[in-house]
C-alpha cells in the first residue's frame, strides 16, 4: 500500500514538473533574436534579425504572395537580393529600395499600416545593407 502511494506521488510530481517545464518554454515559437529583443538587448544588423524582427512582424502581411505588396515580395533573402526593383543594393543603403521605402516621410512610407519603424529598426536595416546584406 505504501509503495503504491509513493509511486502515485512520484508520477504526480513528474507530471507537474513536465507541465512547469513546458510552460516555461511557452515562447518556443519565437526566434532567438526575438527572445533577445524581449529582454531589451539591441537589434543586430544581420539578415536573421532584420527578417525575424522587422520583415516578418511588419512587412509580410502585404509583401508575400496574395498580399497588396506582392509585386515586391520580401519572403526570402534571395527574393530581396534578386529583385529587379533593387530592393537591396549590398553596400549601398542610400539607394536600396527597402531602406528608401521605410525612411520616407510621405504617404508612401512603409510599412503603410501602423507606426513607422523605430530608429533602432531603421539602423539595423541600414547597417545590414551597408555591411553587404549577407544572408548569414
Amino acid at each position: 500500500m505504501q509503495s503504491r502511494f509513493l509511486s502515485f506521488i512520484i508520477r504526480t510530481l513528474s507530471v507537474v514538473l513536465i507541465l512547469i517545464l513546458v510552460g516555461c518554454n511557452a515562447h518556443h515559437d519565437l526566434t532567438y533574436q526575438q527572445r533577445l529583443r524581449r529582454k531589451g538587448l539591441p537589434l543586430k544588423a544581420t539578415w536573421a534579425a532584420v527578417f525575424d524582427n522587422i520583415i516578418i512582424e511588419k512587412c509580410l502581411e502585404c509583401h508575400s504572395p496574395g498580399g497588396n505588396g506582392a509585386k515586391s515580395p520580401l519572403t526570402s533573402w534571395q527574393e530581396i537580393i534578386d529583385s529587379p526593383l533593387e530592393l537591396v543594393l549590398p553596400g549601398n543603403p542610400e539607394d536600396s529600395g527597402l531602406y528608401l521605402a521605410v525612411t520616407r516621410t510621405d504617404e508612401k512610407r512603409m510599412p503603410s499600416k501602423g507606426a513607422p519603424l523605430s530608429s533602432e529598426e531603421l539602423h539595423a536595416i541600414y547597417q545590414w545593407i551597408k555591411d553587404g546584406a549577407k544572408a548569414e
